[in-house]
Protein backbone atom coordinates (compact mmCIF):
# COMPACT_ATOMS: atom_id res chain seq x y z
CA UNK A 1 0.00 0.00 0.00
CA UNK A 2 1.35 3.59 -1.34
CA UNK A 3 1.72 5.39 1.80
CA UNK A 4 2.33 9.47 1.60
CA UNK A 5 3.49 11.84 4.32
CA UNK A 6 3.23 15.81 4.32
CA UNK A 7 5.81 17.75 6.29
CA UNK A 8 5.46 21.35 6.33
CA UNK A 9 6.88 21.61 9.99
CA UNK A 10 8.73 24.03 11.65
CA UNK A 11 12.05 24.99 9.54
CA UNK A 12 15.44 23.87 11.36
CA UNK A 13 18.13 26.63 12.34
CA UNK A 14 20.29 25.12 9.92
CA UNK A 15 18.08 26.17 7.04
CA UNK A 16 20.68 28.91 4.95
CA UNK A 17 19.70 30.94 1.77
CA UNK A 18 23.43 32.15 0.18
CA UNK A 19 22.51 35.13 -2.69
CA UNK A 20 24.84 35.68 -5.41
CA UNK A 21 24.27 38.82 -7.32
CA UNK A 22 23.46 37.32 -10.86
CA UNK A 23 19.35 36.87 -9.90
CA UNK A 24 20.36 33.40 -8.24
CA UNK A 25 20.44 32.15 -4.76
CA UNK A 26 21.20 28.57 -3.42
CA UNK A 27 18.26 27.10 -0.66
CA UNK A 28 19.41 24.87 1.82
CA UNK A 29 16.60 23.60 4.40
CA UNK A 30 16.23 21.20 6.81
CA UNK A 31 13.24 19.68 7.80
CA UNK A 32 12.12 16.77 10.56
CA UNK A 33 10.31 13.72 8.81
CA UNK A 34 8.25 11.13 10.75
CA UNK A 35 8.38 7.60 8.11
CA UNK A 36 6.95 4.24 8.34
CA UNK A 37 8.74 0.93 7.90
CA UNK A 38 8.92 0.30 3.81
CA UNK A 39 8.25 1.99 0.92
CA UNK A 40 6.21 5.35 0.92
CA UNK A 41 6.55 8.82 -0.79
CA UNK A 42 7.01 12.04 1.10
CA UNK A 43 5.16 14.95 -0.07
CA UNK A 44 7.47 18.68 0.53
CA UNK A 45 5.67 21.36 -0.23
CA UNK A 46 5.93 25.13 0.08
CA UNK A 47 8.20 25.30 -3.00
CA UNK A 48 8.96 28.68 -5.08
CA UNK A 49 7.66 28.98 -8.43
CA UNK A 50 10.86 30.28 -9.61
CA UNK A 51 12.98 27.11 -8.30
CA UNK A 52 15.16 25.39 -11.05
CA UNK A 53 13.84 21.96 -11.24
CA UNK A 54 16.96 20.18 -12.22
CA UNK A 55 19.01 21.48 -9.08
CA UNK A 56 16.98 20.23 -6.37
CA UNK A 57 19.14 17.68 -4.63
CA UNK A 58 17.65 15.89 -1.24
CA UNK A 59 19.74 14.32 0.93
CA UNK A 60 18.31 11.61 4.07
CA UNK A 61 20.31 11.95 7.34
CA UNK A 62 19.83 8.36 8.02
CA UNK A 63 21.87 5.31 6.37
CA UNK A 64 18.65 3.36 7.23
CA UNK A 65 16.27 5.43 4.29
CA UNK A 66 17.46 5.31 0.85
CA UNK A 67 15.80 7.59 -1.82
CA UNK A 68 14.47 6.46 -5.46
CA UNK A 69 12.86 9.02 -7.18
CA UNK A 70 11.36 12.37 -6.56
CA UNK A 71 9.05 13.77 -8.83
CA UNK A 72 8.00 17.68 -8.90
CA UNK A 73 5.05 19.31 -9.33
CA UNK A 74 4.47 22.82 -10.91
CA UNK A 75 1.88 25.60 -9.60
CA UNK A 76 -1.82 25.75 -11.09
CA UNK A 77 -2.85 28.96 -11.99
CA UNK A 78 -5.59 29.68 -9.68
CA UNK A 79 -8.73 30.50 -11.79
CA UNK A 80 -7.89 27.98 -13.64
CA UNK A 81 -7.78 25.62 -10.02
CA UNK A 82 -11.34 26.75 -8.89
CA UNK A 83 -12.96 26.48 -12.45
CA UNK A 84 -11.73 22.81 -12.77
CA UNK A 85 -12.77 22.25 -9.06
CA UNK A 86 -16.17 23.52 -9.81
CA UNK A 87 -16.91 21.49 -12.99
CA UNK A 88 -20.59 20.61 -13.24
CA UNK A 89 -20.96 22.06 -9.90
CA UNK A 90 -23.50 24.87 -8.71
CA UNK A 91 -21.86 28.46 -9.50
CA UNK A 92 -23.41 32.04 -9.57
CA UNK A 93 -22.89 35.17 -11.12
CA UNK A 94 -24.73 38.54 -11.82
CA UNK A 95 -25.85 39.12 -14.90
CA UNK A 96 -26.30 42.68 -16.80
CA UNK A 97 -29.91 43.75 -15.10
CA UNK A 98 -27.82 43.18 -11.56
CA UNK A 99 -30.53 39.56 -11.23
CA UNK A 100 -28.39 36.73 -9.41
CA UNK A 101 -28.28 33.86 -11.97
CA UNK A 102 -27.60 30.14 -10.49
CA UNK A 103 -26.48 27.22 -12.34
CA UNK A 104 -24.40 24.95 -13.42
CA UNK A 105 -20.57 25.40 -14.78
CA UNK A 106 -20.49 22.94 -17.86
CA UNK A 107 -17.07 24.12 -19.52
CA UNK A 108 -14.52 26.79 -18.47
CA UNK A 109 -12.92 27.19 -21.73
CA UNK A 110 -14.92 29.20 -22.44
CA UNK A 111 -16.79 29.30 -19.16
CA UNK A 112 -20.23 28.46 -20.00
CA UNK A 113 -23.64 27.99 -17.22
CA UNK A 114 -26.25 26.29 -17.25
CA UNK A 115 -29.53 27.60 -15.68
CA UNK A 116 -33.37 26.55 -16.33
CA UNK A 117 -32.02 25.16 -20.02
CA UNK A 118 -30.45 28.37 -20.90
CA UNK A 119 -26.44 28.56 -21.48
CA UNK A 120 -24.69 32.16 -20.28
CA UNK A 121 -21.13 33.32 -21.63
CA UNK A 122 -19.14 34.48 -18.31
CA UNK A 123 -16.11 36.51 -18.95
CA UNK A 124 -13.59 35.41 -16.04
CA UNK A 125 -13.63 33.43 -13.42
CA UNK A 126 -13.76 36.68 -11.52
CA UNK A 127 -17.15 37.08 -12.12
CA UNK A 128 -18.29 34.11 -10.64
CA UNK A 129 -19.39 32.72 -7.21
CA UNK A 130 -18.20 29.58 -6.00
CA UNK A 131 -19.22 27.10 -3.76
CA UNK A 132 -16.05 25.32 -3.20
CA UNK A 133 -12.55 26.61 -2.91
CA UNK A 134 -9.36 24.70 -3.73
CA UNK A 135 -6.99 23.73 -0.87
CA UNK A 136 -4.05 25.71 -0.77
CA UNK A 137 -1.11 22.76 -1.09
CA UNK A 138 -3.50 21.99 -4.30
CA UNK A 139 -2.58 24.46 -6.60
CA UNK A 140 1.16 25.24 -4.96
CA UNK A 141 4.10 23.49 -6.28
CA UNK A 142 5.38 20.37 -4.26
CA UNK A 143 8.01 17.42 -4.69
CA UNK A 144 6.72 14.37 -4.04
CA UNK A 145 10.46 12.23 -3.18
CA UNK A 146 9.67 8.28 -2.86
CA UNK A 147 12.15 6.64 -0.80
CA UNK A 148 12.27 3.57 1.77
CA UNK A 149 12.74 3.15 5.40
CA UNK A 150 14.00 -0.39 7.06
CA UNK A 151 12.34 0.55 10.32
CA UNK A 152 9.75 3.33 11.37
CA UNK A 153 11.97 6.65 12.83
CA UNK A 154 12.01 10.21 13.08
CA UNK A 155 14.66 11.71 11.00
CA UNK A 156 15.81 15.08 8.76
CA UNK A 157 15.81 15.75 5.49
CA UNK A 158 18.19 18.10 3.58
CA UNK A 159 16.61 19.52 0.39
CA UNK A 160 19.23 21.88 -1.30
CA UNK A 161 17.95 24.00 -4.51
CA UNK A 162 18.62 27.08 -6.40
CA UNK A 163 16.12 29.76 -7.28
CA UNK A 164 15.85 32.78 -9.71
CA UNK A 165 14.50 36.35 -8.75
CA UNK A 166 16.66 36.88 -5.42
CA UNK A 167 19.93 39.27 -5.69
CA UNK A 168 21.86 41.51 -4.09
CA UNK A 169 24.37 44.31 -4.86
CA UNK A 170 26.16 46.26 -2.28
CA UNK A 171 26.14 50.37 -1.79
CA UNK A 172 29.19 52.62 -0.34
CA UNK A 173 28.39 56.04 1.48
CA UNK A 174 31.69 57.48 1.76
CA UNK A 175 32.29 60.34 3.70
CA UNK A 176 35.22 63.06 2.86
CA UNK A 177 36.94 64.54 5.93
CA UNK A 178 40.37 66.33 5.91
CA UNK A 179 42.72 63.54 5.69
CA UNK A 180 40.71 60.73 6.10
CA UNK A 181 37.30 59.39 5.44
CA UNK A 182 34.52 56.94 7.39
CA UNK A 183 32.67 54.14 4.68
CA UNK A 184 29.80 51.98 5.18
CA UNK A 185 29.11 49.07 2.70
CA UNK A 186 25.74 48.00 2.66
CA UNK A 187 24.32 45.11 1.10
CA UNK A 188 20.96 45.40 -0.42
CA UNK A 189 18.95 42.71 -0.70
CA UNK A 190 15.93 42.15 -3.16
CA UNK A 191 13.74 38.96 -3.00
CA UNK A 192 11.18 38.72 -5.97
CA UNK A 193 10.39 35.29 -5.59
CA UNK A 194 6.74 34.29 -3.44
CA UNK A 195 8.59 32.40 -1.24
CA UNK A 196 9.04 34.07 2.61
CA UNK A 197 12.32 32.93 4.22
CA UNK A 198 11.60 33.31 7.94
CA UNK A 199 14.61 32.70 10.37
CA UNK A 200 17.24 31.76 7.92
CA UNK A 201 20.89 31.83 8.22
CA UNK A 202 21.81 35.01 5.30
CA UNK A 203 25.07 34.35 3.00
CA UNK A 204 26.14 36.43 0.01
CA UNK A 205 27.98 35.40 -2.62
CA UNK A 206 30.44 38.31 -4.20
CA UNK A 207 31.65 37.26 -7.82
CA UNK A 208 31.19 36.14 -11.56
CA UNK A 209 29.35 33.13 -11.28
CA UNK A 210 29.52 30.80 -14.45
CA UNK A 211 26.05 29.94 -15.55
CA UNK A 212 25.67 26.84 -18.39
CA UNK A 213 23.53 27.26 -20.63
CA UNK A 214 22.40 25.02 -23.44
CA UNK A 215 19.36 25.83 -25.77
CA UNK A 216 17.10 27.08 -23.92
CA UNK A 217 17.65 24.57 -20.70
CA UNK A 218 20.11 26.29 -18.08
CA UNK A 219 22.13 22.94 -16.30
CA UNK A 220 23.51 23.94 -13.23
CA UNK A 221 25.38 22.36 -10.33
CA UNK A 222 23.74 22.16 -6.68
CA UNK A 223 26.13 23.76 -4.12
CA UNK A 224 26.49 21.49 -1.44
CA UNK A 225 25.34 23.17 1.90
CA UNK A 226 28.48 21.99 3.80
CA UNK A 227 30.72 23.67 1.27
CA UNK A 228 29.93 26.57 3.28
CA UNK A 229 30.02 26.05 6.63
CA UNK A 230 33.55 27.54 7.09
CA UNK A 231 34.40 28.96 10.85
CA UNK A 232 34.06 32.45 11.48
CA UNK A 233 36.54 34.25 9.08
CA UNK A 234 39.11 37.04 11.12
CA UNK A 235 37.90 40.18 10.49
CA UNK A 236 39.04 44.12 10.86
CA UNK A 237 36.67 45.36 13.31
CA UNK A 238 35.61 47.59 10.63
CA UNK A 239 33.96 44.27 9.12
CA UNK A 240 30.44 43.81 10.55
CA UNK A 241 29.47 40.56 8.57
CA UNK A 242 32.77 38.48 8.58
CA UNK A 243 33.98 37.40 4.78
CA UNK A 244 35.80 34.23 3.02
CA UNK A 245 37.34 33.18 0.35
CA UNK A 246 35.29 30.06 -1.53
CA UNK A 247 36.88 28.56 -4.52
CA UNK A 248 37.24 32.26 -6.50
CA UNK A 249 34.72 33.87 -4.84
CA UNK A 250 33.97 35.86 -1.54
CA UNK A 251 31.34 35.09 1.06
CA UNK A 252 29.84 37.20 3.29
CA UNK A 253 28.28 35.57 6.56
CA UNK A 254 25.35 37.52 7.82
CA UNK A 255 26.24 36.61 11.96
CA UNK A 256 22.33 36.24 12.87
CA UNK A 257 19.55 34.92 11.32
CA UNK A 258 17.03 36.86 9.50
CA UNK A 259 14.03 36.74 7.34
CA UNK A 260 13.58 37.64 3.36
CA UNK A 261 9.90 38.48 3.17
CA UNK A 262 8.26 37.99 -0.34
CA UNK A 263 9.01 41.07 -2.52
CA UNK A 264 11.11 42.78 -0.17
CA UNK A 265 14.16 44.81 -0.27
CA UNK A 266 16.32 44.79 2.91
CA UNK A 267 20.05 46.34 3.76
CA UNK A 268 22.66 44.75 5.69
CA UNK A 269 25.41 46.64 6.87
CA UNK A 270 28.30 44.67 6.18
CA UNK A 271 31.24 47.58 6.41
CA UNK A 272 31.60 50.48 8.98
CA UNK A 273 34.85 51.75 8.60
CA UNK A 274 36.48 54.99 10.38
CA UNK A 275 39.39 56.87 9.33
CA UNK A 276 41.17 55.39 5.93
CA UNK A 277 43.70 58.04 4.59
CA UNK A 278 42.82 59.18 1.10
CA UNK A 279 44.22 61.35 -1.42
CA UNK A 280 42.89 63.28 -4.43
CA UNK A 281 44.35 64.04 -7.09
CA UNK A 282 43.38 64.92 -11.03
CA UNK A 283 43.68 62.56 -14.00
CA UNK A 284 43.95 63.53 -17.72
CA UNK A 285 44.92 61.76 -20.70
CA UNK A 286 46.35 62.18 -24.26
CA UNK A 287 46.41 59.66 -26.36
CA UNK A 288 46.07 61.81 -29.73
CA UNK A 289 49.18 62.34 -31.70
CA UNK A 290 48.05 63.69 -35.15
CA UNK A 291 49.99 66.35 -36.94
CA UNK A 292 49.84 69.54 -34.91
CA UNK A 293 46.74 68.64 -32.66
CA UNK A 294 45.79 70.95 -29.95
CA UNK A 295 43.10 69.88 -27.18
CA UNK A 296 41.85 71.07 -24.29
CA UNK A 297 42.87 68.78 -21.54
CA UNK A 298 39.94 68.13 -18.43
CA UNK A 299 41.35 66.54 -15.37
CA UNK A 300 38.81 63.36 -13.60
CA UNK A 301 38.84 64.67 -10.15
CA UNK A 302 40.13 60.99 -7.90
CA UNK A 303 39.56 59.94 -4.57
CA UNK A 304 42.34 56.97 -3.97
CA UNK A 305 42.90 55.01 -1.17
CA UNK A 306 44.44 51.70 0.10
CA UNK A 307 42.49 48.37 0.72
CA UNK A 308 44.58 47.33 3.62
CA UNK A 309 44.58 46.60 7.21
CA UNK A 310 47.08 49.35 8.19
CA UNK A 311 44.58 51.43 6.64
CA UNK A 312 41.55 50.67 8.96
CA UNK A 313 40.28 48.20 6.12
CA UNK A 314 41.99 44.86 4.73
CA UNK A 315 39.04 42.94 3.47
CA UNK A 316 37.58 41.84 0.59
CA UNK A 317 35.31 44.70 -0.66
CA UNK A 318 32.16 43.90 -3.26
CA UNK A 319 31.34 45.69 -6.30
CA UNK A 320 28.63 48.28 -6.14
CA UNK A 321 28.38 52.20 -6.08
CA UNK A 322 30.46 54.57 -4.07
CA UNK A 323 28.61 57.59 -3.48
CA UNK A 324 30.87 60.14 -2.03
CA UNK A 325 30.49 63.38 0.81
CA UNK A 326 31.60 66.15 2.48
CA UNK A 327 29.90 68.12 4.93
CA UNK A 328 27.40 67.89 3.88
CA UNK A 329 26.71 67.85 0.44
CA UNK A 330 26.54 64.73 -2.49
CA UNK A 331 29.70 65.26 -4.32
CA UNK A 332 29.41 62.02 -7.17
CA UNK A 333 29.39 58.85 -7.43
CA UNK A 334 31.53 55.74 -9.13
CA UNK A 335 31.79 52.11 -9.41
CA UNK A 336 33.79 50.11 -7.40
CA UNK A 337 34.58 46.29 -8.75
CA UNK A 338 35.41 43.57 -6.79
CA UNK A 339 38.41 44.48 -4.61
CA UNK A 340 40.50 42.20 -2.88
CA UNK A 341 43.02 43.15 0.07
CA UNK A 342 46.19 45.24 -0.02
CA UNK A 343 44.35 46.46 -3.79
CA UNK A 344 44.02 50.29 -4.25
CA UNK A 345 40.74 51.58 -4.73
CA UNK A 346 39.80 55.23 -6.93
CA UNK A 347 37.10 56.74 -7.89
CA UNK A 348 36.07 59.10 -10.24
CA UNK A 349 33.66 61.36 -8.87
CA UNK A 350 33.84 64.29 -11.16
CA UNK A 351 35.82 66.83 -13.28
CA UNK A 352 37.71 69.42 -11.45
CA UNK A 353 36.70 73.12 -12.07
CA UNK A 354 39.41 75.18 -10.79
CA UNK A 355 42.12 73.25 -12.74
CA UNK A 356 42.52 73.30 -16.65
CA UNK A 357 45.17 72.57 -18.88
CA UNK A 358 46.13 72.16 -22.72
CA UNK A 359 47.84 70.12 -24.79
CA UNK A 360 49.58 71.16 -28.21
CA UNK A 361 51.27 69.92 -30.89
CA UNK A 362 54.81 71.82 -31.57
CA UNK A 363 56.43 69.33 -33.58
CA UNK A 364 55.43 66.60 -36.14
CA UNK A 365 57.69 64.65 -38.18
CA UNK A 366 56.49 61.52 -40.26
CA UNK A 367 58.47 59.33 -42.96
CA UNK A 368 58.50 55.96 -44.07
CA UNK A 369 59.59 53.81 -40.63
CA UNK A 370 60.14 57.11 -38.06
CA UNK A 371 57.88 59.51 -36.51
CA UNK A 372 58.86 62.03 -34.32
CA UNK A 373 56.19 64.32 -32.18
CA UNK A 374 56.79 66.69 -29.61
CA UNK A 375 53.84 67.44 -27.43
CA UNK A 376 53.55 70.68 -25.09
CA UNK A 377 51.94 70.11 -22.23
CA UNK A 378 50.18 73.72 -19.89
CA UNK A 379 48.44 73.14 -16.51
CA UNK A 380 46.73 75.76 -14.74
CA UNK A 381 45.53 75.56 -10.55
CA UNK A 382 42.99 78.56 -10.41
CA UNK A 383 42.33 77.10 -7.17
CA UNK A 384 43.61 78.82 -3.42
CA UNK A 385 45.26 75.12 -2.59
CA UNK A 386 47.84 73.09 -3.63
CA UNK A 387 47.06 70.16 -6.02
CA UNK A 388 47.62 67.33 -7.70
CA UNK A 389 47.50 66.11 -11.27
CA UNK A 390 48.58 63.20 -13.23
CA UNK A 391 48.71 63.37 -17.77
CA UNK A 392 48.60 59.71 -18.72
CA UNK A 393 50.16 59.59 -22.09
CA UNK A 394 49.50 56.30 -24.49
CA UNK A 395 51.37 56.05 -27.10
CA UNK A 396 50.99 55.09 -30.54
CA UNK A 397 52.54 51.43 -31.49
CA UNK A 398 54.29 52.57 -34.56
CA UNK A 399 56.76 50.75 -34.23
CA UNK A 400 59.50 48.84 -31.23
CA UNK A 401 62.01 51.02 -31.46
CA UNK A 402 60.80 54.46 -29.13
CA UNK A 403 63.25 57.09 -27.59
CA UNK A 404 62.08 59.33 -24.92
CA UNK A 405 62.50 63.15 -23.87
CA UNK A 406 60.92 65.10 -21.66
CA UNK A 407 61.38 68.84 -19.85
CA UNK A 408 59.13 67.66 -17.01
CA UNK A 409 61.32 68.44 -13.73
CA UNK A 410 61.57 70.20 -9.98
CA UNK A 411 57.83 69.66 -8.60
CA UNK A 412 57.22 67.21 -11.96
CA UNK A 413 58.41 63.80 -12.12
CA UNK A 414 57.13 61.04 -14.54
CA UNK A 415 57.35 57.31 -14.58
CA UNK A 416 56.83 54.46 -17.38
CA UNK A 417 53.90 52.08 -16.98
CA UNK A 418 55.26 50.15 -19.99
CA UNK A 419 56.83 51.18 -23.26
CA UNK A 420 53.96 52.81 -24.65
CA UNK A 421 52.50 54.66 -21.07
CA UNK A 422 53.82 57.28 -19.42
CA UNK A 423 52.52 59.07 -16.78
CA UNK A 424 53.52 62.44 -15.25
CA UNK A 425 52.53 63.49 -11.95
CA UNK A 426 52.66 67.91 -11.71
CA UNK A 427 52.18 69.21 -7.83
CA UNK A 428 50.60 72.68 -8.40
CA UNK A 429 50.78 75.38 -5.73
CA UNK A 430 47.54 77.86 -5.71
CA UNK A 431 46.88 80.19 -8.69
CA UNK A 432 50.04 79.03 -10.33
CA UNK A 433 50.62 76.94 -14.15
CA UNK A 434 53.21 74.74 -15.07
CA UNK A 435 54.63 73.64 -18.39
CA UNK A 436 56.25 71.13 -20.09
CA UNK A 437 57.39 69.54 -23.24
CA UNK A 438 57.78 65.44 -23.93
CA UNK A 439 59.40 64.13 -27.38
CA UNK A 440 58.92 60.40 -28.83
CA UNK A 441 60.57 59.28 -31.95
CA UNK A 442 59.48 55.74 -33.07
CA UNK A 443 61.48 53.48 -35.43
CA UNK A 444 60.01 50.40 -37.17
Amino acid sequence: MKKLLLFTTALLSANSITIYNNNLAHVSEDKNISVKEGLQTVKYTNLPKSIIVNSIAPDIKSKDINIYSMQFNKSQNFAKAVLEQNLNKEVSFFAKDKKLISGKLKKINPIIVESQNRFYTVDSAESLIFASYPNEDSINSYLEIKLSSKKSQDSTIELNYLINNLNWFSNYTITLKKDTLNMKVWATITNNSDKEFKGYKINLIAGELNRVRSGDMLARTPIARKSLNYAEAISPASAKVPSKAIEGYYLYKVPFSDTLAKNQTKQILLVDAKDIKYKVYGVATNRSFNRYDSQKLSFAQIIEFKNSKENGLGISLPSGIARVYKKGFYLGEDSISNTPKEQKVKLNTGLFFDIVGKKKIVEYIAKNHYRKVKTQYSIKNRSDKKQTVKIREYIPRYGNNIKYKTSCEKNCSYSEKNAFTKEYKIELEPKKSYTFYSEVEIYN
